[in-house]
């Protein structure tokens, strides 16, 4: 085997174990030329002696951790315990990738961001600022976590996500194609986030639930779903609360509103103030309901529910000609 580099006599200034490596041939994908001083290892068993990938500035690799194929560590990046690093990945900055983790494709880790536990990161993922990817999550796509955002439990992330802010995502969440979820948000439980749908600001969905299409959760928003779908352009803000199994395909829940149990709302439905709208209610076309109503069953294509009406176990609710005050 043609070696790649040797380890030196330099001792890392705070890790006297590991010592800093030159390179004994030119790396081209590296821009390594032979006698380039490069960063530290604990063994040659942290870094393999095939492909292109080094190590270099104060960048450290030790314990069991690999670094394999093109793959790069910079700065003062630290992998750490039983890490591995492939591809084309780059670590860099003051970055950490620790205990089992798994980082490759053309991966971007940078600035204090972390991947630990048994967490897999691919694609062209880049990862900056604070975030963690964590536990069994798996990243992979063109996917971008930022700021102080956290990816854990059994997430799966794909297409080309955008996570920010203090977002917390956890349990079994799925998010992929061009989902946004940023702010002081946290996405847990079997939910779904797909297409162009946003979660943001101090908005919390969890249980069962799939988010969609364009809708944006926002505000203080809770949904705690148990076969929830809220998809269209459905805009939930405020501290509107959906429970349960509703089917939300468009309009908009806001301030104090709760939807819950099989409602069914689709069109321009407006649900607002300290209304409910549960049971097995169908609500279509342009209607609103306000106030302290509460429509828990019944079908209504347009008119309006206010005050302190209540609309339940009837067949039909008033039509457009009609509003209830």
């Amino acid at each position: 085997m043609n070696l790649k580099y040797e380890l030196t006599d330099e001792a890392h200034p705070d890790y006297p174990e590991l010592r800093r490596i030159r390179a004994l041939r030119d790396i081209n994908f590296q821009r390594v030329h032979a006698g380039d001083l490069g960063g530290f290892v604990q063994s040659e068993a942290n870094l393999s002696q095939e492909g292109d990938c080094w190590v270099e500035d104060m960048a450290i690799v030790r314990d069991n951790a690999r670094l394999e194929e093109d793959a790069t560590a910079s700065f003062g990046a630290r992998v750490l315990n039983n890490a591995i690093i492939s591809g084309r990945a780059h670590v860099s900055g003051h970055s950490l990738i620790k205990d089992g983790a798994r980082v490759g494709g053309s991966v971007t880790v940078t600035d204090t961001a972390r991947v630990g536990g048994s967490a897999v990161v691919g694609g062209g993922s880049r990862l900056t600022g604070s975030a963690t990817v964590t536990e069994n999550a798996r990243v992979s796509g063109d996917i971008v976590i930022a700021t102080e955002a956290l990816v854990g439990g059994n997430a799966v992330l794909s297409g080309s996500v955008a996570i920010a802010g203090t977002a917390r995502i956890s349990g079994n969440v799925k998010v992929s194609d061009n989902a946004r979820i940023s702010g002081i948000t946290a996405v847990s439980g079997d939910v779904e986030v797909k297409g162009y749908a946003q979660v943001r600001e101090y908005a919390i969905v969890t249980g069962r639930t799939v988010l969609a299409d364009r809708v944006n959760v926002r505000g203080h928003a809770c949904i705690d779903g148990d076969g929830a779908e809220i998809t269209g352009d459905a805009q939930l803000y405020g501290y509107a609360l959906v429970t349960g199994s509703p089917k939300v395909k468009g309009g908009e829940i806001t301030d104090h509103a709760w939807v819950f149990g099989d409602a069914v709302m689709e069109g321009t439905v407006s649900v607002y103030d300290y209304a409910w709208l549960g049971g097995d209610a169908h609500l279509s076309g342009l209607c609103s309901v306000g106030g302290y109503a509460r429509v828990t069953s019944g079908a209504m294509e347009s008119g309006a529910v206010r005050g302190d009406q209540r609309i339940g176990d009837i067949a039909e609710v008033p039509s457009s000609d009609r509003v209830l005050v």
